[in-house]
Formats: structure tokens, sequence, C-alpha cells
């Protein structure tokens, strides 16, 4: 019978025969009450700090890998860009841009087709910010809305452009597209959501588009999905196309090869077209350009 003002919330009793789970005796208290840690079958140990002046160890459990298998080891310049960037699903190159959608539609060029196209920030649809950015095309089939921008590209090695689009059902094509300049050519890869004809394109060596698989999603505004592409300009190929948990490895396709005198920049274009349907829109998210890809 418990006496006094014993705390029910912190006493239990633990009773089971569960294989791999089990308790460990840290100390017995002067009531002859045991102290113990439940310890599992799991990846992780029990890693003792310090006992206090109670005789009480102090510890922390701590885990090998994170929860997609990866090893805990980043500093604290690489914990903050990943911390703040928006970006959720594939975190292996250094971020050289972002922007969560919406803060400044002047940071991007662009070229307009169509009487209804337009590039404009709004609060329809956006993932993390209050606004996002809103591209339309139209009234007829063919109009587009096209934005690019450059960013310094800062390193030789593998680069990759993330998004998140949500496209009308009633869209045209959605581009996707990302290069590198090293100052005498430019190195660039895309892939083509063909919404109309349910088809994946990827961008040729030759500066075509070419069928890669079927459409890996349905098209709804209200959908959103993560894509994103990185490519290798050092080899002049693709490395890999992710599309909302899916990966795909694209090490065997090429990149188009063009000459253009440019000062090194690694660089973005997006743009939406309209169908048969005609007037169409998209909604963009959290755009995040790296470098020093894996």
């Amino acid at each position: 019978m418990a006496s006094g003002r014993p705390d029910y919330t912190s006493q239990a009793l633990i009773k089971g025969n569960c294989t791999g789970v089990g308790i460990l005796t840290v100390a017995v208290d002067a009531a002859g009450n045991i102290l113990g840690v439940l310890k599992g079958d799991y990846a992780g140990s029990l890693k003792t700090l310090a006992v206090d002046n109670q005789g009480r160890m102090l510890a922390v459990l701590t885990d090998p890998e994170d929860v997609f298998g990866n090893p805990h080891y980043m500093g604290a310049a690489e914990l903050a860009a990943r911390i703040g960037s928006p970006a959720a699903y594939d975190r292996r190159g250094q971020v050289v841009f972002m922007d969560p959608g919406g803060l400044n539609k002047n940071a991007y060029s662009g070229v307009t087709s169509g009487s209804g196209s337009a590039f404009t920030e709004c609060g329809t649809w956006s993932a993390l910010a209050g606004l996002c950015y809103k591209l339309a095309a139209g009234p007829d089939d063919g109009h587009y809305q096209f934005i690019e921008k450059r960013c310094p590209r800062l390193s030789d090695t593998k680069c990759g452009l993330e998004s998140v689009v949500s496209i009308d059902v009633n869209a045209g094509q959605y581009d996707f597209k990302v290069a590198a300049y090293d100052g005498t050519n430019k190195k660039i890869g895309g892939v083509r959501f063909d919404v109309e004809a349910d088809v994946l394109y990827y961008w040729k060596s030759d500066g075509t588009w070419a069928e890669l698989a079927a459409l890996p999603f349905t098209a709804d505004i209200l959908d959103p999905h993560v894509i994103k592409i990185v490519i290798d300009p050092s080899t002049t190929s693709y490395v890999r196309l992710r599309v909302d948990n899916t990966e795909t490895d694209l090490s065997g396709y090429s990149l188009q090869s063009a000459a253009e005198a440019s000062g090194p920049a690694v660089w973005l274009q997006q743009q939406l077209s309209a169908g048969a349907s005609g007037q169409t829109e998209a909604f963009l998210n959290n755009i995040v350009m790296t470098v020093n890809e894996e």
C-alpha cells in the first residue's frame, strides 16, 4: 500500500515475455526498489553519460541511422541548410538557391505566349509560405508560360533541381529543365510531363523530347507532386529522376550539349503549356537548386 504522496504517473509494473525485450537493472534504491531501463530489440544502443549526486545514471539513446537509413554526420552549416530547406524528400546536394514560393516573381525571367498566359504570385495553393507562384497558359492550344533563373554554379559537379508542382488536369505539358554552363557550353537535361498523352518524356542529346515512361501521376490541381532531376555535366549524362517517393536511375541517358558563351552557372527552367482544353494553370512551390549531388 502506498503512503505519503506517491506519484502514480511515474510508477509502473512491466511484466511480459517478449523476445528481444528486457529490463536492464541500473541500481537499487534505499527502499529496495530496482531502478531499471527497458531495453528493446533496436539498432541503437544506450550510452551512459554520467552519474548524478543521487547515484542516478544519465543516459541517451543513440541510433546509428535516421529513418531513411542515412548515418547522422553533418556539421552545423549543413544542418542549418537542411532544416531551412523547404524540400523534404532528397537532401543529397548542397543548396545554392531555394525559394518556398511566392516570395518574389521578379527573381525569375520569363516568356509569355497567349493572352491568358501569366506568371503571378497568389495564395490559391501554398505549401509553406503564405503565397505560391501561379503559371497560367492559354487560352488556346500551344500557348505557354515559361520561367527561368540562373544561379552561381560554384562547383563542377552534379547539380539538381527540385520543386513541388500542382498541375491542372486540363494542361497540355509541364516541362522541367536544368542546365549547367561552364563558360563555353551548356549541358541541358529535363523531363516533360505530358498530361494529355499521359506520357513522361526526357530531353535528348539532340535537343528533342523522347518518350521515357507512362506519366507517373494523375494530374490534379489540388494534388502536389515533388519532382527532382539531377544531371552530371562532367559526363554529359543524367543521374536520376525522383517523382514523389519513386526514384529512377537515368545514368544511361545523355544530356544535350550546346555551345553558348556564358559565365559558369546553374540554370532552371519550368514551362506550362495549354492543351486542347484551352486555358490551364499550375502552382509552383519549394524551388531548390543544388550542386555537389551524390
